[in-house]
């Protein structure tokens, strides 16, 4: 097992990967434009992954230089129980994430676990209006409207990770 710079199980189509049938894999599905909250995410479910044995796959850390990413990203996609989704407008105008990605974790029947990082109209995306939210954006808006307050940041990034826990767990 290998681990990157923030604690992501590095898994890729290697030896435990892809042929065992296991579905154990947490998906990071986010904007490159918001690659700031997919790595604060993973740096913030560190204790998890160490703890639980818990296997975090995200395109950066799991899909090398020279490789075929869209095989990789199908493989990640079948073996993943739950995807964190990361949301904001540069996630919902991706046509590759609203026409690909997010129909294949649907499809696979990746439970979705999705957090507004900005703000965006995620309710007229039925995937999205229809689920239970990590952090209910509802109630608390985006994260990134806490962007600059460290405090209630991190606070609410380490209430998404306790949610996180548990779904897994359930």
């Amino acid at each position: 097992m290998a681990w990157d710079a923030c604690g992501v199980v590095v898994v890729g189509s290697g030896a435990g990967f892809g042929g065992d049938g296991r579905r154990d894999l947490v998906f990071v599905s986010y904007s490159r434009d918001d690659a700031e909250w997919a790595q604060a995410f993973t740096g913030f479910l560190k204790p998890l992954v160490r703890v639980r044995r818990l296997r975090l796959w995200i395109d950066t850390a799991n899909i090398r230089a020279s490789e075929e990413w869209h095989p990789e990203l199908d493989r990640a996609i079948s073996q993943s129980h739950l995807a964190l989704v990361l949301v904001s407008a540069r996630y919902l105008r991706s046509d590759f994430i609203m026409e690909t990605e997010l129909p294949a974790l649907i499809d696979n029947g990746v439970r979705l676990a999705p957090v507004l990082v900005g703000d965006c109209l995620w309710r007229r995306v039925p995937e999205l209006e229809r689920i239970q939210w990590l952090d209910d954006p509802g109630r608390h808006g985006a994260l990134g409207l806490v962007a600059d307050q460290v405090g209630e940041r991190d606070r609410r990034l380490v209430g998404a990770v306790g949610s996180t826990a548990t779904t897994v767990r359930g």
